[in-house]
C-alpha cells in the first residue's frame, strides 16, 4: 500500500490515531529511539521524579 492510499484509508477510520508513522524503515527508527528515551527517562526516574518533592501533584495526576 502506498502513503496515499494509507492516509485515505486513516481519514475514513472512526477513531483514527493522533499519530502515526509511515513506513517500515521510519517505524523501526521511531521505535528504537523512543525505547532509547523510556530506558533513559527510566534510569534517572528518581531524580526526576525528586523534582516535585514539595509540590501538590496536578488534580488527575496518574500517582
Amino acid at each position: 500500500m502506498i502513503a496515499a492510499e494509507t492516509i485515505l484509508k486513516l481519514v475514513n477510520l472512526e477513531e483514527p490515531p493522533l499519530r502515526l508513522v509511515l513506513g517500515s524503515k521510519v517505524f523501526d527508527i521511531a521505535l528504537q529511539t523512543y525505547n532509547e528515551r523510556i530506558q533513559t527517562w527510566k534510569h534517572w526516574e528518581t531524580l526526576s521524579r525528586s523534582a516535585e518533592k514539595g509540590i501538590p501533584a496536578p488534580e488527575g495526576y496518574g500517582h
